[in-house]
């Protein structure tokens, strides 16, 4: 699933002190011992970033023969109306079933390539199943308010829903088409278009598939402190504290990984294999009844940090999955549901200081 967002897991970073004071410097054989609890990644993660709930964009191609016209033949048109044309079949995701949503943004573009005007009131409408004699199935409709000229475009808009339950598999049509029509015109291969973006803004269920699975990725630049010039290898001391908290029906896997500047060189990573969490329990309205909680400490070197700093770019790659449970069901996640996940660094370096003469 574009999925979850780098900014959901906030920044990494290290920080380190050294203390660095003239040119003319001698070495105090006494070591300075600081104990850093750093906080390196933190951040929680909702129902909306981790179900394939990314911003959905589309493009519909409408050829003319969808409205009686085959290419490359010069014809009359007189003035139409067909009730419908589609239906066009389309799945946001294999992961979900659908989502009720607080709220969510449709941005919609028409571009008309055919030879003949658009009428307004021409309506685009999306509908749960293709049943055409009942409007309790339209999640969404717009009307249009002007004509779309011959190979002219209708301007893009915008419209936000509330209160509705979009289903991931849908069925997009133009209903009440109309035209003036036109004489002595001649359709070519060019597609009418149809361009349609969906944005979830507020979630409030989602029915997730069972027996499922998706991942979502991410790239982000990182620096993780300043240069540090002196390193004691064989007395450093540290460990990297991992704790995640799970409270969806959902399991997951996860990891990151540190790039260097090509973003082709695999420096490190967060974890010698992958970080799971198993599934939390929830009603059949989303509420969490729990939550899972994963801890687990990693030894961190001097040399590891060094690895780090090195380091350009960070990928993370979380993986959810409804294994598990019977296949062809659905399990529910609301919008109580998080998933937390912090790391820190204890970190214990004994560094040599530089002392003036």
């Amino acid at each position: 699933m574009n999925p979850l967002s780098i900014r959901k897991f906030g920044s990494l970073f290290f920080l380190f002190v050294l203390f660095i004071a003239s040119c003319n410097k001698n070495v105090n054989l006494d070591r300075w011992e600081p104990n850093m609890l750093v906080p390196l990644v933190k951040g929680t993660a909702t129902v909306r970033e981790v179900t394939d709930l990314a911003q959905k964009k589309f493009t519909q191609e409408i050829p003319g023969i969808d409205i009686g016209y085959a290419p490359f033949v010069p014809v009359n048109v007189p003035p139409l109306k067909i009730n419908f044309v589609g239906p066009y079949e389309h799945t946001l995701s294999e992961f979900f079933r659908f989502v009720k949503v607080d709220s969510a943004v449709f941005d919609i573009e028409l571009t008309n390539a055919f030879p003949i005007p658009i009428s307004k009131g021409t309506r685009v409408v999306f509908r749960s199943s293709p049943d055409t004699t009942t409007s309790a199935n339209i999640f969404y409709s717009h009307t249009l308010t002007q004509d779309v000229p011959a190979y002219g475009t209708y301007p893009k808009f915008e419209d936000i829903v509330v209160d509705k339950t979009i289903t991931s598999v849908f069925y997009l049509y133009l209903e009440n088409f109309e035209t003036a029509g036109a004489n002595n015109v001649t359709f070519d291969t060019r597609p009418t278009e149809l361009g349609f973006e969906i944005k979830f803004l507020s979630v409030l269920t989602v029915a997730v598939n069972t027996d499922k699975e998706y991942t979502v990725t991410g790239t982000s630049e990182m620096k993780l402190g300043d240069e540090v010039a002196n390193y004691n290898d064989s007395t450093a001391q540290g460990m990297l504290k991992f704790f995640m908290s799970n409270s969806m029906p959902i399991a997951f896997n996860f990891q990151m990984y540190f790039y260097d500047q090509t973003q082709t060189v695999l420096l490190d990573s967060l974890y010698y294999g992958i970080i799971h969490t198993d599934a939390n329990h929830t009603n059949q309205v989303g509420v969490p009844q729990d939550s899972v909680q994963t801890k687990f400490e990693i030894p961190l070197s001097a040399d590891r940090v060094r690895r780090l700093k090195e380091a350009k770019f960070m990928e993370y790659r979380l993986t959810g999955n409804t294994y598990g449970n019977p296949p062809g069901g659905v399990i529910y996640v609301g919008s109580e549901c998080r998933l937390r996940i912090q790391l820190t660094g204890d970190i214990k370096l004994k560094v040599a200081t530089f002392l003036p003469l």
